[in-house]
């Protein structure tokens, strides 16, 4: 096992002294390096370095084949940067500040020494009857709440749609893989350990996983890593990040303690190899639990029918899953449909409660946008509708390039415009050099008509009077923002 003094070299005769393991994967760990810039993939065989010189020479082919591979560019995706020399394994470049998932999941939060003191109010009767599921949701909140997961979810999705549309199979998504920032307030993501990426192919039939994200028929040995199998585990990544419960550990398993149905397999072993329901199937109850987060709360109706396509029918069907691209565009609609609540500081959707279903606190102002494609038949639905709680002063709320024209893998999250409170007024401006026109209107300035957008301020009542934004062009779209007073 590599200890903090340990040093590696790599191809190009650098030397690279590990610091700190930061997670371990089906193959491998990974380590932040003296470089605070730099990280080390070891493969491990037996808890150990893989040091045999012929395993390490059939490594290093493998990752000199990924070198050759079409990765689109601009991709946050951190790839061999050098082969080591003693052992098998690679530096990459990883941001100094990156963290993996794992820190967003239940296992991470921590109830021992937990006092009542640190256990906010709406917590404390949870607190007393159960101080593990009350230090869950203070590790939630103070890990960036729904609004932040559902931002850091979208953009894995997004990358690994990316790779699907140029035929690229990622192969080992989980929690230990994917990074983000540890700052609470940004939303960057980086995949790493791109060591089983490669073309989509039909006749694969290997396949590597991390334990409790492996698609069923990976985990029974009857097919190889594929485009479903990776939704697979992007799906379990979204449930499990966003309810604080796996999808196929329900009351059956975790209530068995062995087989079911006879199965020379313990119950949780089945579960994961798609011989049990999932936990919220509506035709199969066995497996359900009360245990996570509910639903509702969590989950738009939206991101709802897609575990079910993904856990119901594609649990034996894995034609039937939906494909990444479908999970980016609904994670990102569920981002924007969120509301903060600066009582407790955890997130809600829009229009689904009459009070904050956390603390019971009065709902916030809501600044809305709505969008339309122009010209559009009458009552057609808003293309996009972004929702969210007025900024307090000081902060910015950036309105994405998805408000404005159709929803792009790698643009859409862009900021476009920056919607800022000063004192008693609150200011619209572009937050970028815009490559499209943009005109804006106001009923009361300029007899409503349209005019070119440069930055405008409002008052509070002119915002309640709202306004609209026009992109000009063959995908014209009509933007109306108003503020929105939600009522008990």
């Amino acid at each position: 096992m590599k200890t903090m003094d340990d040093e590696q070299h790599d191809e190009f005769h650098n030397v690279h002294h590990l610091a700190i393991e930061l997670g371990r994967g089906a193959q491998g760990q990974v380590w932040r390096t003296r470089d605070k810039d730099v990280a080390i993939k070891l493969m491990l065989s037996s808890e150990l370095p893989v040091t045999d010189p012929q395993l390490r020479e059939a490594y290093a082919r493998k990752i000199r084949r990924l070198r050759s591979l079409p990765i689109p560019a601009g991709l946050p995706l951190a790839g061999p940067a050098a082969l080591l020399t003693s052992v098998a394994g690679y530096a990459m470049n990883l941001l100094e500040d990156m963290q993996p998932f794992q820190r967003l999941l239940p296992d991470a939060a921590r109830s021992a020494g937990m006092c009542a003191s640190q256990v906010p109010h709406w917590l404390q009767d949870l607190f007393a009857k159960d101080p593990a599921a009350a230090a869950r949701l203070v590790h939630y909140r103070e890990s960036g709440a729904l609004r932040r997961r559902l931002a850091v979810l979208g953009r894995c999705a997004a990358v690994l749609a990316r790779l699907h549309a140029g035929g690229l199979v990622y192969g080992d998504l989980s929690p230990g893989n994917v990074f983000l920032s540890v700052q609470p307030g940004d939303v960057h993501v980086w995949l790493i350990d791109a060591d089983n990426l490669r073309f989509v192919s039909r006749h694969a039939t290997d396949a590597c996983y991390t334990p409790r994200y492996g698609a069923p028929e990976v985990v029974q040995g009857r097919a190889g890593s594929d485009f479903s199998t990776d939704s697979h585990a992007l799906a379990t990544l979204v449930f499990y990040l966003l309810s604080l419960q796996h999808p196929f550990i329900g009351d059956l398993v975790e209530t068995s303690d062995w087989a079911v149905d006879d199965s020379e397999e313990d119950a949780e072993a089945q579960a994961l190899a798609g011989k049990l329901p999932w936990i919220d199937d509506p035709l199969d109850p066995r497996n359900a639990t009360r245990n996570g987060l509910p639903r509702q709360l969590v989950l738009t109706p939206a991101l709802q029918w897609l575990c079910q396509q993904t856990f119901g029918a594609g649990r034996t069907e894995p034609r039937r899953r939906p494909a990444s691209l479908h999970w980016s565009q609904a994670l990102a609609r569920a981002q924007d449909a969120c509301v903060h609540c600066t009582e407790c500081g955890m997130d809600h959707f829009v229009g689904a409660w009459p009070a904050c279903p956390y603390c019971t606190a009065p709902l916030p102002a809501v600044f809305s946008c709505r969008a339309w494609q122009w010209p559009g038949a009458p009552g057609e639905q808003p293309l996009w509708t972004l929702h969210h709680e007025l900024p307090e002063p000081g902060e910015v709320l950036d309105l994405p390039a998805r408000l404005f024209q159709p929803f792009t893998l790698d643009t859409q999250p862009q900021p476009w415009l920056r919607f800022v409170r000063l004192g008693e007024d609150y200011l619209l401006e572009p937050a970028q050099v815009l490559e499209f026109p943009l005109e804006f209107a106001l009923p009361h300035r300029h007899e409503g008509a349209f005019r070119p957008f440069a930055a405008c301020r409002f008052s509070r009542a002119e915002l309640a009077e709202g306004f609209f934004l026009f992109v000009p062009g063959p995908l014209a779209r009509l933007v109306h923002c108003t503020l929105q007073e939600l009522e008990a």
